[in-house]
C-alpha cells in the first residue's frame, strides 16, 4: 500500500490474520514495505502472522481442499 494510514486502518479493522506481506515489485522497494510493516508495532505474533504465517494457513487450507 502506497498509503501507511490505509495499512493502520486495515490493521485495525479486519486484525493482522487478514494482511499478507508483499512489495509490489519492482514498483515499490522490498525495504520500504518492509519498514511499513515494522512501524505498525505488532505483537511479534502478529507481525509473525502477516510475514508468512498468513500465507502458510491459506496454501494449507487451499491443499487440503484440493
Amino acid at each position: 500500500m502506497r498509503r501507511f494510514d490505509y495499512l493502520v486502518q486495515t490493521v485495525q479493522r479486519g486484525g493482522a490474520h487478514k494482511v499478507l506481506f508483499g512489495t509490489d515489485g519492482p514498483w515499490l522497494h522490498p525495504a520500504l514495505e518492509l519498514q511499513k510493516i515494522r512501524l505498525l508495532r505488532l505483537p511479534t505474533a502478529e507481525e509473525a502472522l502477516v510475514f508468512g504465517k498468513n500465507l502458510l494457513r491459506l496454501v494449507a487450507a487451499t491443499v487440503l481442499k484440493a
